[in-house]
């Protein structure tokens, strides 16, 4: 699983949202206020997006580390059985850090035992926002994964709107207006202008937006996180325009003038791939195994511990 993960609002107490939704999600909440409803959510930074939890905001877990590790259950001789690092962290890392990476605007699963932006033990902004969904009201409770939303999120596909998107989050393929776009754009020049801000750059996103309002590839191609960084394509060293493809290397991620000597037209519109040029875009990861499932709830029944 691939493509795919803060600053805090006073709105709960430095809340952020784990993850973004199909439809609205916070937006990034700088040591401000809690952001804007975006994205599958009812308020927070991004608009829509990846994660498990926001503010009524990214369609995924939202809110601030603010308590520690918990003190949960343990398993034989007070031992833990499941181990972050050797059992939890692989998991994170494969199907949750794109999105939900240190420094972005949704909870961090990179480092989830960060006091104000982390997973464990803290708010779950969804449930603030409504209320009326008996959502529960913590990312993760140590020693009580009933009341964790990440169990939640990723559990149960037939969400309800008030609890954002099933995770890992899928995000909807380009339209056959969106490609248009793009490649009447990669036509023109591919230039840094007016039409790029009005029709592609939405396409796009920004790390501060995100989701159905605010684009589709910026939640992995973000400044310091996937190559290429579609926030800003135009970037000499890591960007996309005139620059050569690390999948295939006899062209261009974005060739101005010709799209189809440009390897993002092929990783847009096509269903499937070989291997060596990865995945078409944007990534849509497959539900978390059922084993998987089981070793997160294990790890919260023996209070989530950074062991």
């Amino acid at each position: 699983m691939k493509a795919l993960l803060a600053s805090l609002a006073p709105l709960v107490t430095l809340a952020l949202p784990l993850g973004c939704s199909a439809d609205d999600a916070p937006t990034n909440v700088t040591g401000g206020t809690a952001g804007t409803p975006s994205a599958s959510g009812s308020g927070g930074t991004a608009a829509g997006g990846a994660g498990i939890g926001g503010a009524g905001g990214m369609d995924g877990i939202s809110g601030t580390a603010a308590g520690g590790t918990g003190s949960g259950g343990m398993g034989t001789a007070g031992m833990a059985s499941v181990s972050y690092a050797r059992d939890i962290k692989p998991i994170f890392e494969g199907s949750c850090v794109y999105c939900h990476y240190t420094g972005g605007i949704l909870i961090d699963i990179a480092n989830p035992f960060a006091p104000t932006t982390g997973l464990v033990d803290s708010a779950n902004t969804w449930a603030m926002a409504h209320p009326e969904a008996n959502l529960p009201t913590r990312n993760v409770t140590p020693g009580n994964p009933d009341q964790s939303f990440i169990m939640t999120k990723i559990g149960d596909p037939n969400l309800s709107p008030s609890a954002g998107a099933f995770m890992p989050w899928n995000i909807a393929r380009l339209t056959d207006d969106e490609v248009s776009a793009i490649r009447q754009w990669i036509t023109a020049g591919a230039l840094n202008d007016a039409t790029y801000a009005a029709t592609v750059q939405p396409i796009f996103g920004t790390p501060q937006m995100l989701g159905t309002k605010g684009g589709k590839c910026t939640y992995c191609h973000f400044p310091n996180g996937e190559i290429p960084n579609l926030a800003d394509p135009f970037d000499p060293t890591t960007g996309a325009v005139g620059l050569e493809s690390e999948r295939v290397s006899s062209l261009k991620v974005i060739e101005p003038g010709n799209p189809d000597q440009s390897f993002l037209m092929t990783k847009v519109t096509a269903m499937s791939l070989p291997q060596a040029q990865g995945n078409p875009m944007p990534f849509r990861p497959a539900p978390l195994p059922a084993a998987e499932v089981a070793l997160i709830k294990q790890w919260i029944v023996e209070g989530a511990l950074n062991n």
